[in-house]
C-alpha cells in the first residue's frame, strides 16, 4: 500500500500518512487501511493529508469512522496538511467541526 505510510510512535501516537487524492480505487484503499488501525486502535491518529488534493464520499466515512471509533475510546484524532479542496469538502458536508483540523 505505497499510496498510505502508517507510523507507529512509542508514546501511542499513530500517524497516517497520506501520499495521493482519495478518491477512486484509492479511496477504497483508504477506508480498508482505516479498517486495519480499528482493531488494534492507537489512542492518538494523526491523518496527514499532505499528498491528498481530493477526498471523496468513501474516503470522508472512512475518516468518520475513525474519528468515532477514538471518541468513543477516549482518544484523539486530527486531520493536518489539509489542501483547500479537501477542506471545502469538509466545511461542505458540515464534518469540520467534528475534526480537529491543522493546517
Amino acid at each position: 500500500m505505497e499510496n498510505f505510510l502508517i507510523e507507529l510512535y512509542p508514546s501511542g501516537r499513530c500517524v497516517l500518512r497520506v501520499r495521493c487524492s482519495l478518491i477512486g480505487p484509492q479511496a477504497k484503499e483508504f477506508q480498508e487501511v482505516v479498517e486495519s488501525l480499528i482493531d488494534d486502535l492507537p489512542r492518538d491518529v494523526m491523518v496527514d493529508l499532505s499528498g491528498a488534493e481530493l477526498i471523496n464520499s468513501i474516503a470522508l466515512s472512512a475518516l468518520l469512522r475513525l474519528h468515532g471509533e477514538l471518541e468513543e475510546r477516549r482518544g484523539r484524532f486530527s486531520l493536518v496538511h489539509v489542501s483547500p479542496a479537501v477542506r471545502a469538502t469538509l466545511e461542505l458536508t458540515r464534518v469540520d467541526d467534528l475534526f480537529e483540523v491543522r493546517g
